[in-house]
């Protein structure tokens, strides 16, 4: 959960209790995909994708969802899904 790098520990604790009670899923990336994870790494590697971006890559296409909640715009607005779709970056909530 890439999100931890912007929280505090209360915040951390929070989130993992979200978690716990439902609030989302945590779907593992079977050593099965990693073919198709590194087939995606090799077509963007002049934007330095890592795994987890490569990861989420493939969860998209094979849950056959668009939508991305990244502060990664940059990257996620070149990234493309199966039939050559773009992926639909949800907007960032940050408080002042």
């Amino acid at each position: 959960m890439e999100s931890y790098y912007f929280l505090d520990a209360k915040a951390k604790i929070a989130l993992l209790d979200w978690v716990l009670r439902g609030g989302l899923s945590v779907i593992d990336v079977p050593v099965t995909a990693y073919g198709e994870i590194a087939q995606t790494i090799e077509k963007y590697a002049d934007h330095d994708i890592d795994f987890t971006d490569a990861a989420v890559v493939w969860l998209a296409n094979t849950y056959q969802k668009q939508q991305v909640l990244t502060v990664d715009k940059a990257d996620y607005s070149v990234f493309r899904l199966k039939n050559n779709q773009w992926f639909q970056l949800l907007e960032w909530y940050q408080s002042v």
